[in-house]
């Protein structure tokens, strides 16, 4: 509806603006009132100061003769009378009068406390004979207080501030509210005018309440309202050109994030009026820029083809699809329903869906590849904008990416905090990679003998505050932003100095390798194999004493090309292995024709070897097929005496866990390599 200023009684109240306004004049206000009662309080105190000054003079002027002629005599009653009787004036509270020698001869009133504010004048008092000789009989201190000076100045001040501060919020108000209907309300209304402006309405020509005169009639509130009417007939003249293009994206052919907009404000106002709750779900592919590295962005371009044409068939189910850019699209519901709870079962059933669709695998230019999404849901009805909407979704996807991917995950009030977490996450990120802050500890690998054999690389980073920052806190961060790169090959450089570094200790050492993780993002990077071979050739790096540790997904988005670059490696001499084997893709394909060295049975088997039988089975057949391809086998995780002992019973295989040793930092490691030599 278009804004009319009877439609409400109190319009001001609803801008933002005028609000702001009138916060700025009335604290203006305050502030000015506040100033003049300063300045007033001041001036006061200023004067009250000097008339007590002198008063200070007066005495001196009026009783010092006495006082010095009752000295002379010793006159000691005449004397407590005089400074009794000048106790009698309100600012003064002690007198002391002290003998030529400074011993003192008589008190009257309290001394002052250290704390208080007061003024203190000495009196020098002497006797003239007769022949005009003086006599230097002693000293008379006076102390006067403030304390009823700021008193009165303080009631004083309260009334004229009162006085002021009505005065200047009076002034203030009338300021206020002829700024309300000469600017403001205008603006309320043109903002209300732009809110209703769309492609496929035509609005009249926006107009506001006021006479035109010579001072309105060209006015900057006047080509305000003529810029927005010319924008609204440009609008409407280029619509039939612009509309299919401003509104879909050129890829897909499907609704882009404009467009979103525009429904999904809409579909705001339709729950506000139902009562319903609708759904916003935020979908990302999982590790698609590993697949458009490594394939090309032409098959990329054709796989988002293939995905946009499958969803858009879900759009017979009452939703409608959009594309946001790269491997991001959104579906919209209609309204679903007035209970929260049947809305949660009715969007769980579309996500079940949307996931059934990514089960599916896809060929593109005779390849067949297997993708994953993880998927944002978003509930709405009321008091939410559009913005907020979409980012709530794209929170609850960041969230589901965290869970480890392929899932879905609702919004939840505390994954702003999330949100806002991850922000300072990057940064911290950003800073440890600018300034080579990454420290390296190692996790060693133990044989039968108790020995170590090998050991894998792990990464550490501390906060501003110096605090610990886990792996799992920063490493999928890193691997979403890109990050990973640099940390790679931060790390790579890291362990190859720390070799070349310990040489010595390590030649004579029962260390037979290390083991660096390289992140799927890395591997397929066609620059790696280069950088990697080079920086060995240039520090002198014995290829065959290092492993590179991979995980499954890294080889299973495109077999061929990571075969090739696991080839070109291995021809160089470096060594492989499978990370958290038995949790991805695992396959026959790739143990058969990888050039693998070494297989790392994922900790979540381990955890389950001893009150679970078919884990058991699992690890025993794994342990069996790695001795058939004979390869190492390394048990992630080992922590208990039991799952030792199992694992000893199925063959001979590395452990790694606490149960022997948590990673290590550097010093720590060789440390323990010095022990191990010297036990044998």
């Amino acid at each position: 509806m278009m804004y009319d200023n009877n439609s409400n009684i109190f319009p001001f109240f609803k801008s933002k603006l005028a609000i702001r306004l009138s916060l700025y004049i009335f604290g203006l206000a305050i502030m000015i009132t506040l100033l003049l009662g300063a300045i007033e309080v001041m001036r006061e105190y200023r004067f009250e100061k000097e008339m007590l000054k002198q008063e200070f003079a007066q005495i001196e002027k009026v009783h010092i003769r006495s006082i010095e002629d009752s000295l002379w005599i010793l006159d000691i009653t005449s004397l407590k009378t005089i400074l009794n009787g000048l106790l009698q004036r309100r600012n003064f509270i002690y007198f002391q009068l002290d003998d030529d020698q400074g011993k003192t001869l008589l008190k009257a009133g309290t001394p002052p406390q250290s704390h208080e504010d007061v003024l203190i004048k000495k009196i020098p008092l002497y006797h003239d004979d007769a022949y005009g000789k003086r006599t230097y009989l002693g000293t008379l201190s006076m102390v006067a207080t403030t304390k009823y000076i700021r008193k009165e100045i303080l009631r004083n001040t309260l009334s004229t501030l009162s006085i002021l501060l009505i005065t200047m919020l009076l002034v203030g108000f009338f300021i206020l509210i002829l700024i309300w209907f000469l600017i403001t309300k205008h603006l309320f209304k043109i903002r209300s005018y732009t809110d209703e402006i769309r492609f496929d309405k035509e609005l009249p020509p926006l107009k506001l309440d006021r006479k035109e005169n010579y001072w309105t009639r060209d006015d900057v509130l006047a080509s305000l309202v003529n810029a927005f009417n010319k924008m609204q007939k440009t609008v409407q003249d280029s619509y039939s050109q612009l509309e299919y293009q401003s509104l879909h994206d050129p890829l897909t052919d499907l609704p882009n994030r404009r467009s979103l907009k525009l429904d999904l404000e809409k579909r705001i106002q339709e729950c506000k009026k139902s009562g319903k709750y609708a759904a916003l779900y935020f979908i990302d592919l999982d590790f698609f820029k590993v697949l458009n590295d490594s394939l090309g962005h032409n098959i990329g371009d054709a796989i988002l083809v293939e995905i946009a044409s499958r969803l858009k068939k879900l759009e017979a189910r009452g939703v409608k699809v959009y594309r946001l850019g790269g491997d991001e699209f959104l579906i919209l519901s209609e309204p679903l329903s007035e209970d929260i709870e049947k809305t949660k079962e009715l969007a769980l059933e579309l996500a079940k869906e949307i996931q059934r669709i990514f089960n599916e695998s896809i060929t593109v230019k005779n390849r067949t590849i297997k993708i994953t999404t993880s998927i944002g849901i978003e509930l709405f009805k009321d008091a939410e904008d559009v913005e907020t909407i979409i980012k709530h979704a794209d929170n609850a996807l960041y969230q589901a990416k965290e869970a480890g991917r392929n899932r879905f995950s609702f919004f939840r009030a505390q994954m702003q905090s999330s949100a806002d977490k991850r922000l300072e996450m990057e940064q911290v990120l950003h800073e440890a990679i600018k300034n080579d802050t990454f420290i390296t500890y190692f996790q060693p690998k133990f044989d039968k003998h108790q020995q170590v054999r090998s050991a894998e690389t792990l990464i550490r980073l501390h906060d501003k505050d110096g605090n610990l920052i886990p792996p799992g806190d920063f490493i999928p961060l890193a691997q979403e932003t890109g990050a990973i790169l640099e940390i790679d090959r931060l790390i790579v450089r890291k362990v190859f100095e720390f070799i070349v570094q310990n040489r010595e200790k390590i030649e004579n050492s029962t260390l037979k390798s290390i083991a660096i993780n390289i992140s799927p993002n890395q591997f397929i990077m066609e620059s790696f194999p280069t950088f990697i071979i080079s920086e060995a050739k240039r520090m002198g790096i014995d290829p065959s004493f290092i492993i590179l540790e991979i995980t499954e997904e890294a080889v299973v988005s495109n077999v061929e090309y990571a075969l090739k670059i696991m080839n070109e490696l291995k021809k160089y001499g470096f060594r492989f292995s499978i990370d958290d084997f038995g949790t991805g893709y695992s396959s026959m394909r790739y143990l058969m024709n990888f050039p693998l060295d070494e297989l790392k049975i994922d900790k979540s088997f381990i955890d389950h070897i001893l009150d679970n039988e078919r884990n058991a089975a699992v690890i025993q057949t794994i342990i069996t097929l790695a001795r058939t391809l004979h390869l190492d086998v390394v048990a992630e995780g080992v922590e208990t005496k039991e799952q030792l002992e199992a694992l000893k019973r199925y063959g001979d295989v590395l452990i790694q866990g606490y149960i022997f040793s948590p990673p290590l930092p550097n010093e720590k490691f060789l440390q323990l390599l010095s022990d191990k030599s010297k036990s044998l």
